[in-house]
């Protein structure tokens, strides 16, 4: 809370805007370029038992991290295009849309998700036939993947058709995701009022989790090898 919050203080008019943009969009490009070469060069973390996951600079515990970020980016570089005029605006539309691949490449569903309703909201308030055209235009591009049968594609394929699913027949990661969400509600039930403390969270998890929980998540990369990651968190 503390840091938006601080950051939007900071901001005192137009030239402290660009500065803070163009900063969070060049640490986006950054990553995004480290993360599509590890997708292209199979050098970034385990999927499905190949190594195209982009992580960024972040490591393979963090496999959220860079999907998140590229998000941020694709949601300031927008804002930015649509305030802007003329080549300013035909070169930040171009960089959106490039984020897009390193987006893509995270395989971070929630990312997807998050970005996807972030940016439609900011489309439909600007202009809402645009925001028609970008849903046909990614419809187009989700069936040409489908239709198209190769590995990669099968794989973001497969990626994108879980989200539908995640309801009615969520996979290991869903099913986790969805125990530590209810055992968070489970401790905040019984620690209403100041919790169970700060980073304290893995100490009751497994007094209030389900049996199904894994308690660990699997971790692999080229450089560390495979290991169990525990769940530290709420996420």
């Amino acid at each position: 809370v503390l840091v938006p919050v601080a950051v939007a203080l900071s901001i005192k008019d137009r030239l402290d805007m660009v500065l803070v943009a163009g900063a969070m969009i060049l640490t986006t490009v950054v990553e995004g370029v480290v993360g599509v070469y590890q997708s292209v060069t199979g050098t970034g973390a385990s999927y499905a038992g190949d190594y195209v996951r982009a992580v960024g600079t972040f490591g393979a515990e963090q496999v959220l991290a860079m999907g998140a970020l590229i998000g941020y980016g694709i949601v300031v570089t927008l804002a930015l295009a649509l305030a802007a005029r003329g080549r300013a605006r035909v070169h930040l539309v171009g960089l959106t849309v490039a984020l897009g691949l390193p987006l893509a490449f995270s395989l971070s569903r929630g990312a997807w998700i998050a970005t996807a309703l972030a940016v439609m909201l900011m489309l439909v308030v600007w202009n809402w036939k645009v925001a028609v055209a970008c849903v046909a235009l990614v419809v187009v591009v989700l069936g040409g993947l489908t239709l198209s049968g190769n590995t990669t594609s099968a794989t973001y394929t497969e990626r994108v058709t879980s989200i539908g699913s995640s309801g009615s027949a969520p996979d290991r990661s869903v099913q986790d995701r969805y125990a530590l969400w209810g055992t968070a509600v489970d401790i905040w039930r019984d620690y209403p009022v100041f919790g169970v403390g700060l980073k304290d969270f893995q100490r009751y998890r497994d007094t209030y989790a389900p049996m199904s929980l894994s308690a660990g998540s699997d971790v692999d990369d080229l450089s560390a090898g495979f290991r169990r990651e525990p769940l530290l968190s709420a996420h």
